[in-house]
């Protein structure tokens, strides 16, 4: 194939942090050609008081190349991720840093309110195909990493979900909110690390109409603290029919649990009614995980496999799930259906331990337990 056009971001645009340069790589931006290369200087500083936008892009490369993106200015209550990647195709992004506003990130109030948690690191929205590689958000009110529709069109029933998209190497660290993933094909987060999240480790939550996340893979990350839980599937405000194939395996919880709920909590969209909608093919395998109650959650999942996980539990007054049988489990079970668990082993902190490996309730079916 013939080479990629390379396109290297000007000397004149200021590279220092001393004065926003958000306009200025715009107006540059808007001369690039689709399947080209963009490069910045090696090691750069450019400030931006407004998203670094790439709308409608196809097949681009973006090679930071070591740079810093600082958002700057008092005005936080902007819905505003850093770089903000809306529509288009095939675009990669790599070697990026990005500082947001929020300086105080794991230790401020709770919650921000809901203007600044729109602050993300870097947003795919209804983006078919892409990468973001070893990459880096700190300091931001909302997501380091958010997947949903394309917010210029009001009807998200008419755009696709982000879809076929790769982080790889991401670093996500002193966030007001979490990994989002709210509409979101074929996404697969793998060999990052993400740390102080205010909210879950990675929540996938569609909460509007024709929002759904399917064919996501969280695997071989490493988790520090959070504040709700590891893995949160809560897709209870609106039905969900295509929400499914979940893979989370082989990540590291690094740091003592802050949360009494469990590291993985599944919920499908229902209460218990004849329309619920459940989670179709979930794999939970091989995770390391602590916890101050129990390991992990299914309620209203259809088809899951939960296979040799580590699952380490220390006391914590009051953790117990009040909806499930007295007592600590590694696994709960609520209207789950075709699950088979293999091969998890349970351990106790010097103050605590689990009641049983398995609690399922009278409406869960099909439940198979192997050695492993």
């Amino acid at each position: 194939p013939p080479a990629r056009p390379l396109r290297t971001v000007p000397s004149g645009i200021v590279a220092d942090c001393s004065k926003p340069a958000d306009a200025d790589l715009a107006r540059f931006l808007a001369t690039v050609p689709d399947g080209a290369t963009v490069r910045f200087p090696p090691n750069a500083c450019y400030a931006e008081q407004n998203p670094i936008f790439l709308n409608d892009r196809r097949d681009l490369v973006v090679d930071g190349n070591g740079s810093t993106f600082r958002a700057v200015g008092d005005d936080v209550a902007t819905c505003r991720p850093n770089w903000w990647i809306q529509g288009g195709s095939g675009i990669t992004l790599e070697n990026i840093t990005v500082y947001g506003r929020n300086r105080t990130g794991w230790d401020g109030p709770r919650p921000p309110v809901v203007v600044e948690q729109c602050e993300h690191g870097f947003t795919f929205a209804s983006t078919q195909g892409g990468a973001l590689l070893g990459s880096k958000a700190f300091d931001v009110y909302g997501d380091p990493v958010s997947f949903e529709p394309d917010v210029r069109k009001q009807d998200y029933c008419a755009v696709p979900p982000a879809r076929d998209i790769v982080v790889d190497g991401f670093e996500g660290v002193n966030a007001g909110r979490t990994v989002g993933i709210t509409d979101g094909e074929r996404i697969t987060i793998r060999n990052s690390h993400f740390a102080d999240l205010y909210d879950a480790g990675v929540d996938l939550e569609p909460d509007l109409a024709c929002e759904y996340v399917k064919d996501i893979h969280i695997t071989g990350n490493r988790f520090g603290r959070y504040r709700f839980a590891l893995l949160n599937t809560y897709s209870a405000i609106v039905p969900s029919d295509h929400s499914g194939g979940i893979e989370f395996s082989d990540n590291v919880t690094e740091a003592d649990p802050t949360t009494c709920y469990p590291p993985v909590d599944f919920i499908g969209a229902g209460s218990g009614g004849a329309d619920d909608h459940f989670l179709a093919g979930v794999t939970i395998a091989r995770n390391q995980l602590r916890t101050l109650a129990e390991g992990v959650i299914l309620e209203r999942v259809h088809g899951a496999h939960v296979e040799g996980n580590t699952m380490a539990r220390d006391a914590g007054a009051g953790c117990a799930n009040p909806d499930v049988a007295p007592g600590f489990f590694g696994l709960v079970l609520h209207d789950a259906h075709d699950v088979n668990v293999a091969g998890n082993v349970l351990q106790s902190g010097p103050h605590g331990g689990f009641d049983g490996d398995l609690s399922a309730d009278a409406l869960s079916t099909g439940v198979t337990r192997n050695a492993g």
